[in-house]
């Protein structure tokens, strides 16, 4: 391969890195400071509904004003505490019976004749095909009032 080829390559590589970069940056990280920028700064009755962070002074000094109340709050209330225990009890619950449910299902998967194979896995993928809006009719159905759930 040749020189010129060699740094055409190189720039392509380049270019190809850049864009996934550029779309992480643009989409989770700039959301990301926004929402710190608001948690950040005190609360005010106009529109934005936050006061200004950094200022300039006189022209020549910046002034940083970082207010730490929201996070107080936070740590003051108790009802934050408990729902965020309860969202991790959530989640070990249910890692647990995905591991318990999960792990016996692989192995018979694994150990199955091909022809149960291609069915349990097909079993398996159904659900993954099925809508979204048809799985929420269907979580309404269990979970309403005078649902499935409730009747038992």
């Amino acid at each position: 391969m040749s020189l010129s080829a060699d740094k055409l390559q190189s720039k392509w590589k380049t270019i190809v890195i850049f864009i996934p970069f550029a779309w992480l940056l643009l989409f989770f990280l700039t959301p990301f400071f926004i929402v710190a920028k608001i948690s950040l700064a005190e609360l005010v009755i106009t529109s934005p509904p936050f006061s200004k962070m950094i200022e300039w002074v006189d022209g020549s000094v910046i002034t940083i004003r970082l207010v730490f109340d929201n996070f107080i709050y936070i740590f003051d209330d108790p009802l934050y505490a408990r729902t965020y225990l309860n969202s991790v009890k959530i989640a070990l619950v249910s890692t647990f019976l995905a591991l318990l449910i999960g792990y016996p299902i692989a192995y018979a998967i694994v150990r199955s004749k091909p022809v149960t194979k291609q069915l349990l896995l097909f079993a398996i993928i159904l659900p993954f095909w099925t809508s979204f809006l048809l799985r929420v009719y269907a979580w309404m159905g269990l979970l309403a009032d005078q649902g499935t759930i409730n009747n038992i």
